[in-house]
């Protein structure tokens, strides 16, 4: 399948603080984060939401 909704299930990669984060550089890096609302990719840039 080309695409499919994003679950836990369908996601590949880990939701656990410390193995959540995809650092580009030493400014800039994502978060996946789980909450009650969903799931989300969070882009840190020198340390604050962007």
């Amino acid at each position: 399948m080309a695409s499919q909704p994003a679950t836990p299930h369908t996601i590949q990669g880990s939701f656990a603080k410390g193995s959540n984060e995809f650092v580009f550089n030493a400014n800039m890096k994502v978060v996946m984060e789980k909450r009650d609302t969903g799931l989300y990719q969070t882009a840190f840039e020198n340390g604050k939401k962007g």
